[in-house]
């Protein structure tokens, strides 16, 4: 397809694409977690971990049952305390990675004690001496947002219309809790490109905006038909073999919407929100070169 900007059109409307490819730093930091082999056969996880509505309880249930080769059934999972012990907190996209690096490394250490009839059985482990800070080698998560946009040479107006975003983040835990997460952020990233917008006073430095009646986010009406998927690929650092996936789904996606842009008008708009003032603006200098 014609990727030189301003060759296609839907009636007054210009149609582009564009896509981008973006790379968000990973890892993991210390945390403390224990596991206790109950007399009925079933498992206590316990981890001060946070669970803000990404569905940390789902997850590492998962991680716990793969990593003593139980059940979901059998796994009890207690977070959210901070008497469990120390943990990192739910952000950085390190939170999930974090919290089943200990507790991966928790139930390595109980299966070679099973044989112990002595129920219950409890295993601490603090990974702050299990983690090496200058890995060798950097750990990263990858993805490649795709987006269809129109615009309204008459009045600015960028409207998305498509995205789709394939992503490389190790190993899935929870393909719909995954799906969903980096849905989220891909609306995160459209609503930065095209909505978000902090002004602040000069003489003050105070927000003048510091509200959602001159702060506007995306609204129902701005998100369009999102797609997401993901590539196989595995963490060799980890021995769980899965990476973070908070962030990855928003960076690329407002470079992603700004490309589209760019082959829509024929402008490169390097300033976000893309507003409808700074994209008419330009889109009038390229139709109309006298008035440059």
């Amino acid at each position: 397809r014609d990727r030189r900007p301003r060759r296609r059109r839907e009636g007054p409307l210009l149609v582009g694409s564009g896509m981008a490819t973006t790379s968000f730093s990973a890892g993991v930091f210390p945390s403390k977690a224990s596991i206790t082999a109950e007399t009925d056969g079933t498992f206590t996880v316990s981890i001060g971990a946070s669970d803000i509505g990404t569905g940390a309880r789902t997850a590492l249930t998962a991680v716990a049952a793969d990593a003593l080769g139980a059940g979901t059934e059998r796994i009890r999972i207690r977070i959210g305390d901070s008497d469990l012990g120390m943990a990192w907190g739910a952000g950085g996209s390190r939170g999930t990675t974090s919290w089943s690096f200990a507790i991966t490394e928790a139930a390595k250490e109980l299966r070679e004690n099973l044989d112990d009839p002595v129920r219950p059985m409890t295993v601490t482990v603090d990974t702050s001496t299990r983690i090496d800070f200058q890995p060798a080698t950097e750990r990263q998560t990858y993805s490649a947002v795709f987006a269809e946009v129109t615009v309204d040479p008459a009045t600015g107006e960028v409207r998305v219309r498509r995205l789709l975003g394939m992503f490389a983040v190790g190993r899935v835990i929870n393909p719909l809790l995954a799906r969903s997460q980096v849905v989220g952020g891909m609306i995160m990233g459209l609503s930065m490109a095209l909505h978000e917008e902090s002004v602040r006073d000069p003489r003050t430095g105070r927000l003048a905006n510091g509200d959602f009646a001159g702060y506007h986010i995306a609204a129902h009406a701005d998100v369009p038909d999102i797609e997401a998927g993901f590539v196989p690929d595995y963490e060799p650092q980890d021995p769980s073999g899965f990476n973070g996936l908070g962030e990855i789904g928003t960076a690329g996606t407002a470079a992603a919407i700004a490309n589209a842009v760019w082959h829509a008008t024929g402008t490169r708009q390097r300033t976000l929100p893309i507003r409808l003032d700074r994209v008419l603006e330009q889109t009038t200098a390229v139709a109309s070169p006298s008035l440059r």
